[in-house]
């Protein structure tokens, strides 16, 4: 299948940018609870939009004073967190 066939969420995950993705799939998820009527499927949709919100929570990229951290000094910060 190329690019061009394939959904937002396909594009994204094809990047393995592993928050860029995330994003993507809250934006899917949010899309089909607003387009659905059937309240199972949005409170099952709302567990997993939940899930996917702490996942990019986790994945977000820290900032230090407006800037994004270097992978170096992202992993002196989580060493220092984790003492």
């Amino acid at each position: 299948m190329a690019d061009s066939e394939l959904g937002r969420l396909g594009r994204a995950v094809r990047t393995e940018q592993t928050f860029e993705s995330l994003v993507e799939l809250r934006n899917v998820l949010a899309d089909a609870m607003d387009s659905s009527e059937d309240a199972r499927s949005i409170a099952a949709l709302s567990r997993q939009m939940t899930e996917v919100l702490a996942l990019i929570d986790e994945a977000r990229p820290p900032v230090d004073e407006g800037k994004p951290l270097t992978v170096v000094e992202q992993l002196m910060e989580r060493r220092k967190n984790a003492g």
